[in-house]
């Protein structure tokens, strides 16, 4: 497996992607997360005493599993991108992001810069895309995995698949199982990457389009 670094937050989906990448034993070489504002933190205490850092699931795990974590705000730029470059990474993935991510940070790794994006993109982009599936009562649900660039959830589609579909459209079920497909082709597209088989596909323009955050 190539040497990957993953970027998530504390959402329910980025932790369901991590979960899956474990239990195939998947895991990456760093994890980069958000550094949430003071104003996000529950009280003046837990401002002194929990650094952002210490309220995500995600960094718990990653201390259980002795995988070393990252800050990546605007104003530490330089020292992430300089912590990427001598780790060496083939692969990026995002699974939740609350911002865009540099072309620099992108083009930190050898590779390929990917995220994986609970629909059938280009349906539903935006920072809730599963709320907004939910809403609409979609007939298709799914999971795009795609390359990063400098728009939100815009990038090159380099695979798709449907879900199953639910009985009834449930958060849980379809962010389970879209992160359970989505790691699975993440590992086909790091497989496959530079061979006959690794073909994106440019985006089409969809009328369905549902914030600005991937």
């Amino acid at each position: 497996m190539d040497k990957f670094v993953f970027f998530g937050t504390r959402a329910s989906f980025t932790l369901s992607v991590f979960d899956n990448l474990q239990r195939l034993n998947c895991l990456p070489g760093r994890i980069v997360i958000p550094e949430y504002p003071a104003s996000q933190l529950k009280t003046d205490l837990e401002l002194k005493v929990m650094p952002p850092v210490t309220q995500n699931r995600l960094v718990s795990h990653a201390k259980n599993l002795n995988i070393p974590v990252s800050y990546a705000p605007e104003n530490r730029i330089n020292e992430l991108l300089e912590c990427l470059t001598i780790e060496n990474f083939d692969f990026l993935l995002v699974a939740c992001w609350p911002y865009k991510i540099s072309v620099q940070v992108c083009n930190a790794v050898k590779k390929a810069a990917m995220n994986i994006h609970p629909s059938l993109l280009p349906a539903y982009r935006g920072r809730d895309p599963v709320g907004q599936q939910i809403e609409h009562c979609a007939e298709h649900i799914g999971v795009s995995l795609h390359l990063l660039n400098d728009a939100f959830d815009a990038g090159d589609i380099i695979a798709s698949i449907r879900l199953e579909q639910a009985p009834e459209l449930e958060r849980s079920y379809i962010e389970n199982q879209a992160a359970r497909l989505g790691v699975k082709l993440f590992l086909d597209a790091c497989r496959n990457f530079g061979g006959i088989k690794w073909n994106p596909v440019p985006q089409k323009i969809s009328g369905i389009d549902s914030g600005n955050a991937m």
